[in-house]
C-alpha cells in the first residue's frame, strides 16, 4: 500500500472523527453529560468540559476538519490519477467518498447514539484541541479582529437550558445501567411531570369535603375528627362555596373555647393552575391544605401535601382511608374502580383508553353520556370496553366494572 494511499484513509478516518465529534455533542444533553461526570463514567470529565464550553468543541472540529480536507483533497486526487482515472471521474468520485464516508455516516451514527460517542471520543478530542491549539488560537485572533473591524459583538455560545425530555432521556438510561431500579426511575418520572397535572386532577372533590360550620362548637369538631380521621377541617359560613379558613386537629388539643380561637386562614387556588405550584403555597403558608376554587369562584374542591404524594409514589393508606385510587383487578380482564378515577390515572394504572370529552373522570363519562345519575347496572358500550355502574347514590357514580369486550373472565 503506497503513502499516498495510506494518508487518504488517515484524512477519511479524520474527518469521520470531527465531523461525529461535533454532531454528538450537538446532540447530546447538558444533564447527562453531569450525571455522568458525577458518576465518574469514564471520558466524563473531557466531555463535561467540550460541553460546558462549546467555543473549544467547534474551533477545534472546525481546525481538524479543514485539515483532513485539504489533505484529503491533495492525496485522493493523486491516487485516482494515478490509477489511471480520468479529470471528470476524480471530480466526481473525490467529493462523493468523503462526503458519504467523512459526513453523512459518522453525524447519522453519532446522532443516534450522542452520549456514547461524546464519551468515547472525549480524550482523543481533547489531545486533538491540544496538538492544534496554536491553530485554534491563530483562528479565534483572526476571527475576533475581524468582529472588531465590522463592530460586532463577540458571540457567547449557550449550552442550552435542560429540557425534561433530557432529564427522562436520564431516567431510562440509568435504569438500563443499573444505577437506580425501576422504581426509582418511575418516582422521578412522576415527580418532574407534576407540572402537567392541574390542580383539579389530584385534588378532592367538594361532594367528598368534610367541613365544619363557623358557628359549630368545639365538641362537633373534635367529633368530626373522630369520626373522619382528617388532621384539618375547613370551616365555612353557610355552604362550602363561603370558606373562610381551617382547624388542625392538633388545635383542639388546646382546648379552645370556640372554634374562632383556633381558625387558621386558608388559600385558594384555581383548579386550572398546576399541580407542582401547591408545593410552593403549602411550603410557603404551612397550612397544609388549600381550597381550589372554579371559574365561578365557587369552591371545587382541596388539595392537600397528600395528593400530590400520592400523584408521586401512589395511594398512602392509613387506618382512616377506605378508598381504593387505583381500584382493583377483580378478574383476567375486568377492574373495579371509582367513578373519580381520572381519565388520564386510568390510562396510567390500567392501560385503559376512553374517549374524551368535557369531562375529567369515568363519572363524569357516564354523566355526559346518560344526561343524568345512571342507576345500578346501566351501561355504556365502547368498542373495545363494557362499563357498567357498580355502584351510585343520587349524587353521582361510585364505582363503576370495566371489562374488555369479547375476552375471557
Amino acid at each position: 500500500m503506497s503513502l499516498d494511499l495510506i494518508l487518504v484513509i488517515v484524512a477519511v478516518i479524520l474527518s469521520f472523527f470531527f465531523s461525529g465529534s461535533e454532531t454528538a455533542y450537538t446532540a447530546a444533553g447538558r444533564l447527562a453529560m453531569e450525571v455522568y461526570h458525577r458518576h465518574g463514567r469514564r471520558g466524563s470529565r473531557h466531555a463535561r468540559r467540550f460541553h460546558d464550553h462549546p467555543n473549544l468543541l467547534f474551533s477545534t472540529t472546525l481546525v481538524g476538519n479543514n485539515l483532513a480536507g485539504v489533505l484529503y483533497s491533495t492525496m485522493a486526487a493523486l491516487v485516482l490519477r494515478r490509477a489511471g482515472v480520468p479529470l471528470e471521474g476524480i471530480v466526481v468520485i473525490s467529493p462523493l467518498l468523503i462526503l458519504f464516508f467523512g459526513e453523512i455516516m459518522p453525524k447519522t451514527i453519532a446522532r443516534e447514539h450522542p452520549e456514547r460517542w461524546a464519551l468515547t471520543v472525549s480524550f482523543p478530542l481533547w489531545l486533538s484541541f491540544v496538538i492544534l491549539y496554536p491553530m485554534i488560537l491563530a483562528a479565534r485572533i483572526a476571527s475576533d479582529l475581524l468582529l472588531s473591524l465590522l463592530g460586532l459583538p463577540r458571540g457567547r455560545a449557550d449550552p442550552g437550558r435542560i429540557t425534561l425530555a433530557e432529564i427522562r432521556s436520564i431516567w431510562v438510561d440509568l435504569r438500563e445501567t443499573g444505577t437506580i431500579d425501576h422504581f426509582g426511575a418511575e418516582l422521578l418520572d412522576k415527580a418532574i411531570s407534576l407540572r402537567q397535572l392541574k390542580l383539579r386532577e389530584v385534588m378532592t372533590p367538594r361532594t367528598d369535603i368534610a367541613g365544619l360550620l363557623r358557628n359549630a362548637s368545639v365538641q362537633e369538631a373534635e367529633a368530626l375528627v373522630q369520626t373522619r380521621g382528617y388532621s384539618r377541617l375547613p370551616v365555612f359560613e353557610n355552604d362550602l362555596d363561603h370558606i373562610v379558613g381551617l382547624v388542625l386537629a392538633k388545635d383542639l388539643l388546646r382546648h379552645p373555647e370556640s372554634i374562632e380561637e383556633i381558625m387558621r386562614p386558608v388559600r385558594f387556588l384555581p383548579e386550572q393552575s398546576p399541580a407542582d405550584s401547591l408545593l410552593e403555597i403549602l411550603n410557603r403558608s404551612r397550612s397544609g391544605m388549600v381550597v381550589v376554587i372554579d371559574e365561578h369562584g365557587g369552591t371545587a374542591g382541596i388539595a392537600t401535601l397528600e395528593d400530590i404524594l400520592e400523584e408521586i409514589v401512589g395511594a398512602i393508606e392509613d387506618e382512616h382511608d377506605s378508598r381504593e385510587p387505583r381500584g382493583r383487578r377483580i378478574a383476567q380482564n375486568a377492574i373495579l374502580i371509582s367513578g373519580r378515577m381520572s381519565l388520564e390515572a386510568l390510562v396510567r394504572f390500567w392501560k385503559v383508553q376512553l374517549p374524551e370529552g368535557e369531562y375529567d373522570t369515568v363519572g363524569g363519562l357516564f354523566l355526559a353520556h346518560f344526561g343524568r345519575i345512571p342507576g345500578i347496572g346501566e351501561r355504556i358500550e365502547l368498542p373495545k370496553w363494557r362499563l357498567t355502574v357498580a355502584s351510585a347514590d343520587e349524587r353521582r357514580v361510585k364505582r363503576v366494572l370495566i371489562r374488555r369486550i369479547g375476552a375471557k373472565s
